[in-house]
């Protein structure tokens, strides 16, 4: 029996989800649903305003605890003020989604 040449098309999730999860790494994150899912995180209201950027991570010196993150959004520039109102409700639920 001959096995079919034709080749059949694979799901773009699957080519691309190397490339994109190494860029995510580069960014901080340690997956990609933070960007992806981040409407369902925050809510509609503070995602139509804002993205995540990427996460910063301080190094912690010889013997001291791993630091806290530090989450960079890209902000609308008239939202900003909203947004960094709404810092610890952002906080709260980006915590409660990572776990």
């Amino acid at each position: 029996m001959n096995k079919s040449s034709r080749s059949f098309a694979k799901p773009l999730r699957d080519l691309l989800s190397k490339v994109v999860g190494e860029t995510f790494t580069r960014r901080g994150f340690a997956s990609a649903e933070l960007v992806t899912r981040w409407t369902e995180i925050v809510g509609v209201e503070i995602a139509a305003h804002s993205e995540p950027i990427k996460i910063q991570w301080t190094r912690p010196a010889d013997g001291e605890a791993r630091q806290p993150g530090t989450l960079i959004l890209r902000v609308e520039g008239p939202a900003a003020i909203e947004i960094q109102h709404l810092a610890n409700v952002i906080c709260e639920r980006v915590n409660r989604f990572l776990g």
